[in-house]
């Protein structure tokens, strides 16, 4: 991670999604900026982080959904 927090954004599980997609586009090389957390715990498993392309996003793409009402949060570092 380089510095501070440059995008920070959340979703809401439905316990039925399980791939959301950022509002920003992260660089494949550094992938290994973005933090992911649902229900405030980290997740270093579970969760895949893909480049959607230039017109879509990164795309976060879960295992499993994550469960009704539980608030997922995204960090990406710059």
């Amino acid at each position: 991670m380089k510095g501070g927090i440059v995008h920070r954004e959340q979703f809401t599980g439905d316990g039925l999604t399980t791939i959301f997609t950022l509002a920003v586009r992260v660089n494949p090389d550094d992938f290994t900026s973005v933090l992911v957390f649902t229900a405030g715990l980290l997740q270093f498993l579970g969760v895949a982080i893909t480049d959607g392309g230039v017109d879509v996003g990164t795309v976060l793409t879960f295992a499993a959904p994550p469960p009704l009402s539980v608030i997922v949060d995204v960090v990406v570092f710059g």
